[in-house]
């Protein structure tokens, strides 16, 4: 995850020394776009934001997250108004657990969406959005749930059903294990997601354009190519990602990605596959759409 990247200039770096970089250079640019001798910034980089900002504008470019580390956890230690992913999720008299006629619906992803709020400086809306999966037998049934905030509290919290039902070499979940169903005793929690990765795509052109098309000083100039050769080596493929943005097959452009759950030791997907819930119309949670490809 922290492999070193070796740039054109013969310089090493790991993913965290890349950003930090990127944050001074994104920070000297639009401060020295505002004197009256520099030309202006290129095209591609308009629309500068202050410094405080830095964090939420790297999210305006694609395929950039929040890398989640998760942790099983026993059920009975999580709050379960908050965002964890194959757990015990919240559960009201209005929003019971759901069913499809004998079989319990598989609780996938569960987001708090006004605490991921706090994480990026964007508002994404409020509530609790969920995603769970229909039937156990078939791999084409999910179905994303959206409680407003006035649902959701401690308070209106109802206990899960006795009878959920479970099929372990159908599940997505790798820590089921026959008919028993691990929702109800562990949860798997993120502690700690505020490292961002996957930084490519776009914002080698974004540097690109600073590198070839800009006449700032050339001391930012040549860091924005150096910074632009290390792109292609580091992009971050392994993981669970929360927020930013995705550049996902068949589109043209990316969109706000609210997690994405690649295969790993806690979820299968098919091989190397992902698991992704994006929100196609930004502000509007009603069009979260939750899908997988392998």
């Amino acid at each position: 995850m922290h492999t070193s990247i070796r740039t054109g200039g013969g310089i090493t770096m790991v993913p965290t020394e890349f950003l930090e970089r990127l944050d001074r250079l994104l920070k000297a640019t639009d401060e020295t776009a505002e004197l009256p001798s520099i030309p202006q910034l290129p095209e591609f980089y308009s629309g500068s934001v202050p410094w405080v900002e830095q964090k939420r504008k790297l999210f305006d470019l694609p395929r950039t997250a929040l890398l989640l580390k998760l942790e099983e956890v026993a059920s009975n230690q999580v709050d379960r108004t908050a965002t964890f992913l194959s757990g015990p999720f919240f559960t009201s008299k209005e929003f019971p657990w759901p069913y499809s006629g004998e079989y319990s619906w598989e609780p996938i992803i569960q987001i708090n969406l006004a605490s991921a709020y706090q994480a990026i400086n964007r508002n994404i809306g409020t509530g609790v959005l969920q995603v769970w999966k229909r039937n156990p037998f078939s791999f084409d049934s999910y179905e994303t749930r959206h409680l407003p905030a006035e649902a959701v509290s401690v308070e209106k919290i109802t206990p899960m059903p006795d009878q959920l039902f479970c099929v372990g070499e159908a599940t997505h979940a790798r820590r089921a294990k026959s008919t028993e169903t691990p929702w109800t005793v562990t949860a798997l929690l993120p502690i700690e997601g505020e490292e961002v990765v996957s930084i490519h795509d776009e914002l080698e052109s974004y540097l690109a354009s600073l590198a070839d098309d800009w006449e700032g000083p050339e001391s930012l100039v040549q860091e924005a190519e150096r910074l632009r050769d290390s792109c292609a080596d580091l992009s971050v493929v392994d993981g669970d990602y929360l927020l930013g943005n995705y550049y996902p097959r068949g589109y043209d452009a990316s969109l706000d990605l609210l997690l994405a759950q690649v295969s790993n030791e806690h979820f299968f997907w098919g091989d190397d596959g992902k698991g992704i819930l994006l929100l196609p119309d930004r502000g509007d949670v009603s069009s979260a759409e939750f899908s997988w490809f392998s």
